[in-house]
């Protein structure tokens, strides 16, 4: 039973991401439509990004973040990104694309790239930028990387309790380093 279980529970994923990799596939080419009717670059991305399936807070929470700890990340990239106005974006996308149960961020870097209109490769530097402040998590599966929200900065999970138990399993605080790597 418990494999089953695990057999479901990666079929919902997989069909949750096959979703939201059409979404964004609908959204790419609802841009490009938009771009040959003669709408602005900017118009056609504000257009396609009304794709974005919104949370339906009857069945899916909200992703919780402390005020102190947003403006502490956000102050971190305006200081030390190399690239603070891409990761700044990046980062408040990265709200969008996390999965609300578990943290996970749902899309591929290529995903990203082009909701941000960024290289893959200049995604990867971001969000290895954010890893290296424990913004967010990165674990490896075979040659995939997976990023999460770290749920010392962010969770779905209510209740002082459970976010402590969490957080005490999680791994790292979020790190704030001044002028460099610790």
């Amino acid at each position: 039973m418990k494999q089953l279980g695990l057999l479901l529970g990666g079929a919902i994923k997989n069909f949750e991401q096959a979703r939201r990799t059409k979404q964004q596939a609908d959204a790419e080419t609802l841009e490009r439509l938009a771009k040959r009717a003669g709408m602005t670059p900017q118009d056609a991305a504000r257009l396609a990004m009304n794709l974005a399936p919104l949370p339906k807070p009857e069945t899916e929470p909200f992703i919780m973040l402390q005020p102190a700890q947003n403006a502490a990340v956000v102050r971190w990239i305006a200081k030390h990104s190399k690239r603070p106005m891409n990761a700044t974006q990046l980062w408040a996308e990265l709200f969008t694309a996390a999965h609300p149960s578990t943290g996970e961020i749902l899309l591929t870097r290529a995903e990203l790239a082009a909701r941000l209109g960024l290289e893959p490769r200049t995604i990867s530097e971001l969000m290895t930028e954010l890893a290296g402040i424990n913004a967010i998590t990165r674990r490896k599966e075979g040659r995939r990387v997976i990023y999460a929200m770290n749920p010392n900065v962010a969770t779905h999970i209510a209740g002082p309790e459970a976010r402590k138990a969490a957080r005490d399993a999680a791994g790292p605080l979020l790190t704030l380093m001044e002028g460099g790597k610790t």
